[in-house]
């Protein structure tokens, strides 16, 4: 019998309902939702056929049930029962897997509709296979596993030359939108996930002074400016790790960067304003971008901004004693337009909230894309009828996630110096190409 970490997931859920007035997705839109895990058909014969007995979706595939029943307290048998598992795998990595299945008594593995590990036998052990596969790409993934009596155990491991071998997470697991649990929806597939759980965590320890890095970090390609780390064990959405950004007064960017290739765009991400953050500055918290790989130079820029409002009487007030934040999407470089109504809502430091994006590009030379932006849910911006990147045809090719801070807003050496450093956590990031919802 081989060793199994087993891989422990915690998660805080703290969210803010934004208030004035918004109104919430209608059921339509909130049924897309992503749902981590594989869907697992329960059947109670150990060959997988008939109507399953039971369906629910499993955060991971790592089981041991000795030599009890999958669900306690029903009539679903402790022997002779099967399991067929389905849904989708993202891989963080452009490099060849190898998967591994422990179990007792048989099981079976298809990764991207091959066959990876055939153990269809009544024995107890490991098997493993391995498969290439590309980074941030969702691959149809299928497990078969029977018990005929005595204890049972079903676990999905998996290693690559940038991965230790480890169970494989929820966090890249997810179902193909055929039902069968709560939260299922329609089964959007993301494109690309980042949790920060498997970062290298030596590569955000080396960073240069100014905050550059010699090579990329896991899938982000770069920091700039301001100290960014991996938190760890100290502030995370779900597991152990996020993306921490340190601000001191006039510090501008801690933006961690990742390739996409996309002209319609939603991004979700969990972000988290520590205690005292000093809102007196503009955060720029999401940048999208089209970039020139030849000349370096940005056909155009995409970003989410949020900033402390003006204060009553036309005053500015830009020292943070107003708890309003103005929340707005600006295209830069091209028009240097706002895409859509500027938003006050309420942000208040020491909660986790739900952010995400929608940008779909204009039809090059037309005036016909749109842009949105949902906090917990609720839709607090919708602009249409936008020309973003004008008669361009590239596409959105850079990600970046993170934030900067304002170089200072007018007014604002007026205030009383802000708090010595502000901060600012990222986690559970997930591209898609539909609406994701709660």
């Amino acid at each position: 019998m081989t060793n199994r970490a087993l891989v422990v997931w915690s998660a805080v859920s703290v969210w803010m309902v934004a208030g004035c007035g918004q109104q919430s997705e209608p059921p339509r839109q909130r049924s897309a939702a992503v749902s981590s895990g594989l869907q697992g058909e329960y059947f109670a014969n150990a060959t997988l056929t008939g109507t399953p007995a039971q369906v629910r979706v499993d955060d991971t595939i790592d089981f041991g049930w000795a030599n009890g029943s999958p669900f306690p307290g029903t009539s679903f048998p402790a022997d002779n029962f099967s399991v067929r598992w389905t849904g989708k795998v993202v891989p963080r990595y452009s490099e060849t897997y190898t998967f591994y299945l422990y179990e007792y008594d048989g099981a079976r593995l298809w990764v991207n509709n091959q066959l990876v590990i055939d153990d269809w036998a009544w024995d107890e052990g490991e098997e493993s296979g391995t498969i290439t596969l590309a980074a941030n790409t969702a691959y149809d993934i299928k497990v078969e596993y029977f018990e005929g009596s005595g204890a049972a155990e079903a676990h999905l491991s998996w290693s690559s030359p940038s991965q230790a071998k480890q169970v494989v997470p929820k966090t890249q697991l997810f179902t193909s939108g055929s039902g069968g649990g709560s939260g299922s929806g329609g089964g959007v597939t993301p494109i690309l996930t980042a949790d920060f759980e498997n970062e290298n965590a030596t590569c955000w320890a080396t960073r240069k002074s100014d905050g550059s890095t010699t090579s990329p970090c896991g899938i982000w390609r770069s920091i700039s400016y301001a100290p960014a780390s991996l938190a760890v064990n100290e502030r995370a959405h779900g597991g152990t790790h996020a993306l921490k950004a340190t601000f001191a007064k006039n510090e501008d960017q801690a933006l961690a960067r990742t390739p996409v290739d996309l002209d319609h765009i939603f991004v979700q991400f969990y972000e988290y304003y520590e205690t005292g953050f000093d809102f007196a500055n503009g955060m720029k918290t999401l940048r999208m971008e089209s970039s020139d790989p030849v000349s370096q130079t940005n056909n155009y820029d995409i970003i989410l901004v949020v900033t402390a409002v003006h204060g009553p009487a036309g005053s500015n007030d830009y020292c943070g004693t107003n708890p309003s934040r103005s929340i707005f999407l600006q295209e830069n470089h091209l028009n240097g337009h706002m895409m859509g109504p500027e938003t006050n809502i309420s942000l208040v430091p020491g909660h986790w909230y739900r952010v995400e994006v929608e940008v779909k590009l204009n039809t090059p030379g037309a005036a016909d894309g749109e842009a949105r932006i949902w906090y917990d849910g609720q839709k607090i911006m919708e602009g249409t009828g936008l020309d973003i990147r004008g008669t361009h045809t590239e596409k959105i090719n850079t990600l970046g996630i993170g934030g900067w801070y304002s170089n200072g807003a007018n007014n604002q050496n007026t205030c009383p110096d802000p708090v010595p450093t502000s901060i600012r956590y990222v986690d559970d990031v997930v591209v898609a190409t539909q609406y994701i919802g709660p």
